[in-house]
């Protein structure tokens, strides 16, 4: 077959497909199960906040319904004198405004196990894509796109921001729920271990480095580059030999973490939640514990569990992730491949 047919052949699919399927429709498609699935999913659970101020006692706000939108989807605008309608996007282009709906839950309050009547707030606007099923764009003929100022070949798939179209660009993210151990060849780290734990459609990044030194330190939530045995302590491995024994069975491997355990003086789990507390600054030392206990429960590998009973799985979740970036620092095994 001559090139010249191969590539009237190629043409011929590319429009085949551009008919099909459209060139944006995965981002459509994927901002459409963002509004419709995820953000209920991350919402559902989350299922209550509990303010971390110790003068509130057992206060907590319940979270319910999640809605997009005043009385129906669709874009709308807040005027000078404060009333608010529906807007096009040709008109947020125009005028400069961002293309978006206010978004709503349902929230009450418990106190002492009384639960106030729930309310609906709005916690924020949610800027939409053009063509996805929140924008009238997707449900009109030709004819009214053009009345509405728009040109009915436009595929979408794109933001308005301050009278500006914004685009996303896409990010390869990591496999969630394991660890992806790397090598570092600037600065003073020499590894790392990333993992990504999701729940519920949430994900919570997890960092850990070992330094040039042979230091390893793990940061997540608003814990930064803390030492691994300290949360390794506060998660029930409290004795050092227990610690070695599930980082790795390879002597020399247990042998390069063991700087990890000189100066750290803890010997109990709740002296490792305590220095956890420390280490984010937590003055007070009640106030410091509640706030450790928070952290390892509920942001640390949440995909493993979000209870008090998950912790020792946690810590020997973390302690082999530690063992194979030592093995591959050691060259015993290959740096995991991102692509």
């Amino acid at each position: 077959m001559s090139g010249g047919l191969l590539n009237e052949g190629f043409l011929d699919l590319m429009d085949a497909f551009k008919r099909e399927r459209g060139l944006v429709r995965f981002h459509i498609d994927s901002y459409n199960d963002f509004i419709t699935r995820r953000i209920p999913k991350i919402v559902k659970g989350i299922k209550e906040i509990k303010p971390d101020v110790p003068e509130l006692g057992d206060f907590k706000i319940k979270l319910g319904d999640f809605k997009i939108g005043k009385k129906n989807w669709g874009p709308w605008a807040k005027e000078a004198d404060g009333s608010e309608r529906k807007i096009l996007p040709m008109e947020a282009r125009i005028r400069n405004l961002t293309y978006s709906t206010p978004m709503f839950i349902e929230m009450s309050t418990v106190m002492g196990g009384i639960e106030s009547e729930g309310l609906w707030v709005n916690f924020g606007d949610l800027p939409l894509m053009l063509r996805s099923r929140v924008c009238p764009l997707s449900t009109m003929s030709r004819a009214e796109l053009v009345e509405s100022g728009e040109d009915p070949d436009d595929p979408g798939g794109y933001f308005i921001v301050n009278g500006t179209e914004r685009v996303l660009v896409l990010v390869e993210e990591i496999a969630t729920n394991r660890p992806i151990v790397t090598k570092v060849s600037t600065g003073n780290v020499t590894e790392i271990v990333r993992i990504h734990s999701e729940k519920d459609g949430y994900i919570q990044r997890h960092i850990i480095e070992r330094k040039k030194n042979g230091i390893i330190t793990i940061s997540f939530a608003n814990v930064k580059k803390m030492p691994i045995t300290i949360l390794l302590k506060a998660l029930g491995l409290e004795r050092d030999k227990d610690i070695v024994t599930l980082v790795s069975h390879y002597p020399e491997v247990q042998e390069e973490f063991y700087i990890n355990l000189y100066g750290v003086d803890i010997s109990k789990k709740n002296e490792g939640l305590d220095a956890i507390g420390k280490h984010i600054k937590i003055p007070q030392e009640q106030y410091r514990m509640e706030r450790a206990v928070r952290l390892v429960d509920r942001y640390l590998l949440p995909h493993i569990g979000q209870d008090p009973t998950n912790r020792l799985e946690k810590g020997i979740f973390l302690a082999k992730a530690v063992g194979r970036l030592i093995r591959c620092h050691l060259g015993k095994i290959e740096e995991d491949d991102l692509d």
